[in-house]
């Protein structure tokens, strides 16, 4: 007697073969569009600032003479600044950290900064959203 399996149509079994196929692609796919796996660091922002990917948004951090600025934009360029309540800002500078407290202000989520800015500074930005949701991204920062 033959198995069931044996009189499955071809057209089934590449149906099958397909999907597991796409299965890989459509994972890549929403990494990308998650905003946690495409690259921002080439970017610059509307206020001159180098804009880094973070939860849903796009955030533009700008940095000058100890004023340290970030402005919340959504993937379409509509400012989101407003939805945020506060945040910080880790640098890691000369084999240490500094954190840099954001408040919501008239000039975005902004702060204070008392160390030299250097070219590819690694940081963690935190921003904390009037929702209650707290989004978090690694950057690699390029001082002005």
């Amino acid at each position: 007697m033959r198995s069931r399996t044996a009189h499955v149509p071809l057209f089934v079994a590449s149906i099958l073969t397909l999907g597991l196929w796409l299965v890989p692609v459509a994972a890549q796919a929403g990494k990308s569009s998650s905003g946690q796996a495409h690259d921002h660091s080439a970017m610059v922002g509307p206020h001159g600032g180098q804009v880094a990917g973070i939860g849903p948004f796009d955030a533009e951090i700008v940095m000058k003479g100890g004023a340290l600025n970030v402005y919340l934009h959504d993937h379409h360029g509509n400012d989101q600044t407003p939805k945020a309540a506060g945040g910080d800002v880790v640098f890691l500078v000369g084999g240490g950290s500094k954190r840099v407290s954001l408040t919501l202000g008239d000039n975005g989520l902004s702060g204070r900064y008392d160390f030299t800015a250097s070219h590819d500074m690694k940081t963690v930005l935190r921003i904390k959203m009037t929702d209650g949701k707290t989004h978090t991204a690694k950057a690699v920062l390029n001082a002005q």
